[in-house]
């Protein structure tokens, strides 16, 4: 029995560089861009705000002309800097019944980082030039206001790197 090797990541993604102001070019020609999309607290969010943030995404929808895909991912809860802090607060308070309290805060943290996520949503829209990828994205960003964060190139190949590697965890 032979075995064949199997293709090589070029032949399976189509992305063939990153240049900034473009985003990540196509083989086939053309590019794909990703803006991070602000969450918001559902519960604690007032009706007129809700209706605000839909027309927003009923208007980009209506008035955007190419292609959309929202990629949702959950990346592990980084509760480090609180567990830091918690530490060094146990570490100087005398009060026995304050200490007691943060070394069960600091449990708790240390649990939320080991069993919750953080939820994440990105916008990727796809170009065809340069000069088309800056109209599309001042168009999104104009739309959307401040629910779309420009993001670094860093950021966009761990979020690249976590959407082709399903099973990795890695903090973004």
């Amino acid at each position: 029995m032979k075995y064949t090797t199997s293709k090589k990541i070029t032949e399976l993604l189509p992305i063939r560089d990153y240049v900034e102001g473009e985003g990540f070019i196509l083989e086939g020609g053309g590019n794909f861009d990703i803006i991070q999309l602000r969450c918001k607290d559902l519960f604690n969010i007032s009706k007129t705000e809700t209706d605000e943030d839909i027309a927003r995404y009923m208007s980009l929808y209506k008035t955007y002309p190419g292609d959309l895909k929202i990629i949702a991912m959950n990346y592990p809860s980084d509760t480090k800097v609180q567990q830091e802090y918690c530490a060094y607060k146990i570490a100087k308070t005398p009060n026995e019944r304050y200490k007691d309290f943060l070394k069960e805060k600091f449990l708790e943290l240390s649990e939320m980082e080991k069993n919750d996520t953080d939820r994440e949503f990105y916008l990727v829209y796809y170009c065809k030039n340069k000069e088309d990828h800056k109209d599309k994205t001042i168009k999104i960003c104009s739309i959307l206001g401040d629910l779309a964060i420009l993001v670094d190139k860093g950021k966009k190949l761990r979020v690249l790197y976590k959407y082709n590697n399903k099973n990795s965890s890695i903090f973004v």
